[in-house]
């Protein structure tokens, strides 16, 4: 589901490029997800990280049930959302719930809410620039 090639140093410039776009969604989800950070569900915290690590996957995991599920019913796929779209959602579907917890055990540790945004931005890119087929010409 998550592949991740070797990372070269010609990849670097492509990260750097869509790093700020990554910070800026890995640090508001970090300060969203630790707003709840004092609330514990059910007496434990692991049951909070984990309703919040499930409700951080939840869009996507909404919109690949749901592309997956028109399609079995009348073989057609949603109009206007195409099959590669369903399909560059299963990463996503993986990394958005680790950076609930990464996020979570980052801010426990230094009750900063913005590192672990930063970290995951970070990792984010360079795996998505890692994965990326570019030819410079």
């Amino acid at each position: 589901v998550l592949a991740v090639r070797a990372f070269t140093p010609d990849k670097i410039g492509l990260a750097l490029i869509v790093l700020p776009l990554f910070v800026i969604y890995f640090v508001a989800n970090s300060v969203a997800v630790n707003v709840f950070n004092r609330v514990t569900i059910g007496g434990r915290e692991w049951i909070n990280t984990a309703l919040l690590a499930f409700f951080n996957a939840l869009g996507p995991l909404v919109l690949v049930i749901a592309q997956y599920v028109t399609f079995a019913a009348s073989g057609h796929l949603i109009p206007g959302f195409g099959g590669i779209f369903s399909i560059w959602l299963f990463p996503v579907l993986v990394i958005l719930p680790v950076a609930a917890i990464v996020s979570r055990k980052i801010y426990r540790e230094t009750s900063n809410p913005y590192i672990g945004g930063l970290i995951m931005a970070a990792a984010v890119a360079m795996v998505s620039a890692s994965n990326t087929l570019t030819y410079v010409v």
